[in-house]
């Protein structure tokens, strides 16, 4: 069976980037380009993986994914924020939030394929 990821992500272009890059992986992906939708399809796909935008239209990356743990259709993916801010600061507030990791943008695209891999296999 094929791992799943949900990007979350409000830019076009950076979903395309994402979406080239998981190409090298066997998984199916699924995108929302805000939080109404990414709840949506984490209860009815059941994403193994999120990637999670912190700045969204409407609700923060934060507030989708205290939705989405909260939710129990929402399953228990593991949830990577994606985000420009990348300081210690940054990564202590996104793991007390409850995400798994971080990835810093820009992004390079050997170590976000690393990163993704890595998370999906557990």
């Amino acid at each position: 069976m094929s791992k799943s990821v949900l990007i979350v992500e409000d830019n076009a272009l950076v979903i395309e980037m994402y979406r080239s890059a998981l190409r090298t992986l066997d998984v199916d992906v699924f995108e929302a380009r805000n939080g109404q939708d990414a709840l949506t399809l984490a209860a009815k796909h059941q994403p193994d993986l999120v990637l999670m935008d912190i700045l969204l239209p409407g609700d923060s990356g934060y507030d989708v994914l205290k939705q989405m743990r909260a939710s129990p259709g929402g399953g228990h993916p593991v949830v990577l924020a994606v985000t420009t801010a990348a300081t210690k600061a940054d990564a202590a507030k996104v793991a007390n939030a409850g995400f798994n990791g971080l990835i810093p943008k820009p992004i390079n695209i050997q170590n976000f394929i690393e990163t993704v891999r890595r998370n999906l296999a557990g």
